[in-house]
């Protein structure tokens, strides 16, 4: 598909999508890590100003959007529903 952003890889063999990477809609098949119905508390491994790499307890990896609990540094543990960080959490 020309013009049409490629969706993030999640776990698996694939390597995890670089901060900055355009987020779009989950594929039902991907099994996306934050798109179920409750939110899930992830690890930050990498962070800038607006996305944060983040990690579950299984190692699956996705990227979600800071703009609502401000700066986060790799190591903060943060609530995530939709690829959206929702609150930073005290481990």
């Amino acid at each position: 598909m020309s013009g049409a952003s490629p969706l993030l890889p999640l776990a698996g063999p694939a390597p995890p999508p670089s901060l900055g990477t355009p987020v779009d809609a989950c594929s039902i098949d991907d099994g996306c890590i934050t798109c179920g119905d409750v939110a899930v508390a992830l690890r930050v491994v990498e962070a800038d100003a607006y996305d944060a790499r983040c990690r579950d307890e299984t190692g699956r990896e996705e990227v979600v959007a800071t703009d609502l609990v401000g700066p986060v540094a790799a190591g903060d543990l943060l609530l995530v529903h939709a690829k959206v960080a929702l609150e930073k959490l005290t481990a």
